[in-house]
């Protein structure tokens, strides 16, 4: 099923197309047939990891050998490997051979190197936000939480940063000597190498591009064990290749980032819409309006039927500066808040207890992230909302992007200046989908159902020149890859056979197989 290349439509055919076919990927997650349907992608990932165990075994790497040269740091204990074969999305499991807590990049170049040795599959884990096994590996696991930290030299212009730091953590520090990042996710809890490796897409990036075109270098060690700084001077090939490179090429150990002057507050201004047209069509005026420097929608479900439509619009400043609420706006502002700067990016901090206080943290996420061209993203969006049913069955983020303005080759975007970008936010909680017509139905029957709807909205948005940002449960082929990477696929490829020729490192990804 997933074996074929996914051929455009014309254009003609895809105006046509396009909304009752968003509609029917969108119902696919509330109509059950038989289960086979909805495993082929689940099965596929499953046969894939049984590959990676085998192939482990096949070369076997010495991991007693391992752990006699990184003493302490190597881990084979069963609660400890079990800890790290799944990621948010809990559905796609690999159990590793074995766990390793480097304290120090020498202790990534020995890891590194031994895998490539014995092409043993080594995965770089930080939070393990990802939702379908792309930060797994049935060989090698590395946590790089225990890094050191680089000292801050108090420059104004840049920091250096680790990759296992939290995001949480960088901002603490460069807050309290007011300075911040250009571009800042929204939950602090990703670590620096992961939003790194994937793009890293923040609130303002409408104006901003995203966080890998603010970074100036990057310390690296490479698939073949070379430990090496790069950046558009040095090494640049590999600089490009590793910035929203999905891992493919080098374990990114640290980062250089720009920094900008720190607001001291910011102004949040929430508004409820009566539709998702007008939602959208206000999202879209006031982005290209660029008066305020944070943009997110959001559409939750209350009951079939029954959305609630809004929209966040902040603005950092100074403290005693004086406001304004988005322009034409009034008629539905709801509400305004001022926060002190750190405190509006804490804001999301207590997500995960949020989410166990609804009862949706333990069941799958089989969450995915789509950016369309914003000519296609009304559709899109009525389609998709009429699949949440209630507050539990998950919510959709979305935002606009300038294609001018994100700099990052890799980071893959629609062939059009603008565009919208949605996260589908869905939980596999078969109560709150199916009511009393399916009692007992298991979540991981629901989750199957969901990404078998990602996997079809995925083919609708590539045919009208979509994209995703690859960290959901969205099953992709090589052939897929192609044409989410584009022109810059053979460029990744030539640069992974050089960096990593052994192939070990982001084995959940299969880019190239």
């Amino acid at each position: 099923m997933y074996g074929k290349a996914l051929t455009p439509l014309s254009a003609s055919s895809a105006a046509t197309f396009v909304a009752p076919a968003w509609a029917m990927a969108a119902r696919r997650a509330q109509v059950f047939t038989r289960p086979t349907v909805f495993t082929r992608p689940i099965d596929r990932a499953r046969a894939l990891s049984q590959d990676d165990a085998s192939e482990a075994h096949l070369h076997g790497l010495d991991i007693d050998a391992l752990a006699h040269l990184l003493p302490g740091k190597v881990s084979v204990e069963a609660n400890q490997l079990a800890s790290v074969a799944s990621d948010l999305g809990r559905i796609i499991s690999h159990r590793p051979r074995a766990l390793v807590r480097p304290t120090c990049v020498d202790d990534v170049v020995a890891v590194v190197r031994s895998c490539a040795e014995r092409r043993e599959p080594l995965a770089v884990r930080g939070a393990a936000h990802t939702t379908f096994g792309q930060t797994l590996s049935a060989g090698v696991v590395l946590d790089l939480g225990a890094l050191p930290i680089p000292r801050d030299e108090g420059r104004d212009d840049a920091i250096s940063i680790s990759a296992g730091e939290r995001w949480s953590a960088v901002v603490t520090r460069t807050v309290a000597r007011g300075r911040t990042l250009p571009v800042i996710p929204d939950y602090l809890g990703l670590t620096v190498g992961g939003t790194l490796t994937h793009g890293g897409i923040g609130e303002n990036s409408y104006l901003a591009g995203v966080q890998t075109d603010h970074v100036r270098a990057l310390e690296v060690v490479t698939g073949a064990g070379d430990h090496l700084r790069c950046s558009p001077t040095e090494h640049p090939e590999l600089f490009e290749s590793c910035r929203a490179g999905l891992g493919q090429c080098a374990v990114i150990v640290g980062a250089e980032m720009s920094l900008v002057p720190a607001p001291r507050q910011v102004t949040l201004y929430t508004l409820r819409f009566p539709d998702h047209r007008t939602l959208l069509s206000r999202l879209q005026a006031i982005a290209a309006e660029g008066a305020f420097e944070y943009l997110q929608a959001t559409v939750d479900a209350l009951a079939p039927g029954r959305y609630v439509y809004t929209l966040n619009a902040a603005t950092a400043h100074d403290v005693g500066d004086e406001c304004q609420p988005p322009s034409e706006s009034s008629q539905w502002l709801a509400s305004t808040h001022t926060l002190d700067y750190l405190d509006y990016l804490r804001r999301l901090d207590h997500v995960e207890q949020a989410m166990r206080e609804l009862g949706v943290w333990d069941v799958p996420h089989p969450w995915a992230y789509l950016c369309l061209p914003a000519t296609r993203a009304e559709s899109f969006l009525g389609a998709v909302s009429e699949g949440l049913r209630g507050p539990r069955d998950g919510r959709i983020l979305f935002q606009t992007f300038v294609r001018s303005r994100c700099r990052t080759p890799l980071f893959a975007l629609p062939d059009c200046e603008h565009s919208v970008h949605f996260a589908l936010l869905r939980h596999a909680v078969p109560a709150a989908r199916e009511g009393a017509e399916a009692p007992g139905r298991k979540p991981e029957g629901l989750a199957m159902a969901l990404v078998e709807s990602n996997r079809q909205l995925w083919k609708v948005a590539a045919a009208v020149g979509g994209r995703l940002y690859p960290a959901g449960a969205v099953p992709m082929t090589p052939d897929d890859w192609r044409l989410q990477l584009g022109d810059r696929w053979a460029v990744l490829r030539a640069a992974k056979q050089r960096f990593d020729p052994a192939g070990i490192l982001a084995p959940g990804r299969r880019i190239f197989e």
